[in-house]
């Protein structure tokens, strides 16, 4: 999940547990260093870009997916009153 986050947001995640996998993900999603469950090391060496622009979605968030939503309900509603059937 934190790969969809990374790729949907632009950003870069460092992942730092106790228990499972820590790492580090680029801002596309792809790996960059992770320390499996077990592994012994002092420290993570990574360098994470720093972005400073916000994607669309960042932005809008779900906005457009609610307003077409609400147009569609609406365009139903209308068809159902008016008694236009296809």
């Amino acid at each position: 999940m934190g790969r969809v986050r990374a790729i949907e947001q632009r950003r870069w995640l460092v992942r730092s547990v106790n228990l499972g996998v820590a790492g580090a993900v680029d801002d596309l999603g792809r790996p960059v260093q992770t320390v499996d469950r077990g592994d012994a090391v002092q420290s993570l060496d990574v360098r994470p870009k720093l972005l400073g622009r916000q994607t669309l979605y960042a932005r809008l968030g779900d906005t457009p997916a609610l307003a077409l939503l609400l147009a569609l309900v609406g365009v139903g509603v209308w068809r159902r009153r008016e008694g236009i059937h296809s």
